[in-house]
């Protein structure tokens, strides 16, 4: 438990912004006394820890010192879901103490970013990250005043322990890929059940398609790694922009943001399928020439590719009950060849790059057509 930055933590409740920066001030000399290196965690942390007060001229100190809290009391002796349970209810608590409010959305949030939190631990568990992540959802809820019931919390909770224990059953996930899941799909059940609906049939229908014929996609070398159990990056890749109509839909009613989140999981499920199916095809196709091309290849399309792609599209579409979005989708699912077949061939973006930018377009057209 980093106690320097929990100090600040508390004590900002209580303190000006300049006081706090004093603070943080005294302690640094402190630790670069004490420490004769002055690369240790807390040293680094407190570092970091002044622009951040700083920042809190422009943003609620309610934004900035709660993720301080979480980042000081980081520990990864414990299982990654034990850890989210544990940040939740004391980050929860140390709401109520800076807030003075004990609500739904207090838990909501709460959890949001304990499980963020975790995700920064198993991927990347260093000082700045574990700082920087925190504060940056709080601010995130803070700008779109995320308000929850307590049956829209009980969703969330059940909405996390089903694609935990979905995930964890049938093995479609590392724990990164858990956590990312967990993240986007808390946030979509809150928007909306459709939205989670369509988000949760994106795992599904992907996860057993990359499942599909897997032998014979790892004898073409064209399989996913880890047996196809999905990263983080995969996750995030396919549902950030996602997140980002659902999050616009919830704060603003605004119909054409969940035509635009539909939109955006009906491109990543249509090139899901495409290329898990289309990988088991004979032959394959590039996209900008039409000339043959080994199959799996940056940029390759076949016949059988483009009726799974198109089924995908259809799904979420009747699901949504709105053509624009198996259009758009559609239309989504050919971007992303199109880039994989001229900026990923020559290394301008790697995969990730392509799925983010391709369900991105997708979301986007849907929006202004809708």
């Amino acid at each position: 438990m980093n106690i320097p930055l929990l100090t600040i933590a508390f004590i900002s409740k209580y303190l000006s912004t300049w006081e706090v920066i004093g603070v943080t001030l005294s302690l640094l000399i402190y630790s670069a006394y004490r420490a004769k290196s002055p690369k240790n965690e807390e040293f680094a942390s407190l570092l970091l820890s002044i622009p951040f007060t700083l920042s809190t001229y422009h943003v609620s100190k309610s934004v900035v010192f709660p993720g301080f809290f979480l980042s000081s009391i980081s520990e990864r002796k414990f299982k990654p879901l034990t850890r989210i349970l544990y940040y939740t209810l004391l980050s929860s608590l140390f709401l109520y103490f800076y807030k003075n409010e004990f609500a739904a959305s207090t838990i909501f949030v709460s959890l949001t970013v304990s499980t963020t939190l975790v995700l920064v631990e198993e991927v990347n568990d260093s000082v700045f990250a574990k700082i920087v992540a925190p504060p940056t959802i709080f601010l995130i809820f803070e700008i779109y005043s995320i308000h929850i019931g307590y049956l829209e919390l009980l969703v969330a909770f059940f909405v996390a322990l089903t694609l935990s224990y979905v995930a964890i059953k049938t093995k479609v996930a590392d724990i990164t890929g858990l956590l990312a899941a967990i993240i986007t799909g808390v946030i979509s059940a809150i928007s909306s059940i459709l939205l989670f609906l369509q988000l949760f049939l994106f795992f599904a229908i992907g996860s057993a398609a990359t499942k599909y014929k897997y032998e014979l996609k790892r004898l073409r070398g064209v399989a996913e790694a880890r047996g196809g159990a999905r990263g983080f990056e995969n996750v995030f890749a396919n549902t950030l922009p996602a997140i980002f109509f659902a999050l616009n839909y919830k704060y603003t009613g605004d119909a054409s943001y969940a035509v635009a989140f539909s939109a955006s999981i009906a491109t990543a499920l249509g090139d899901t399928l495409a290329s898990e199916i289309g990988q088991t095809a004979k032959k394959a196709y590039l996209i900008t020439n039409f000339k043959e091309v080994k199959v799996g290849e940056d940029g390759a399309i076949s016949p059988l590719g483009e009726i799974a792609a198109f089924m995908g599209c259809l799904i979420i579409a009747a699901i949504s009950l709105n053509p624009i979005v198996l259009l758009a989708g559609f239309i989504g699912v050919h971007i992303d060849s199109l880039l994989g077949a001229t900026l990923e061939r020559r290394k301008i973006l790697n995969n990730a790059g392509v799925n983010f930018l391709s369900t991105l377009f997708a979301g986007y057209l849907a929006f202004l057509l809708a």
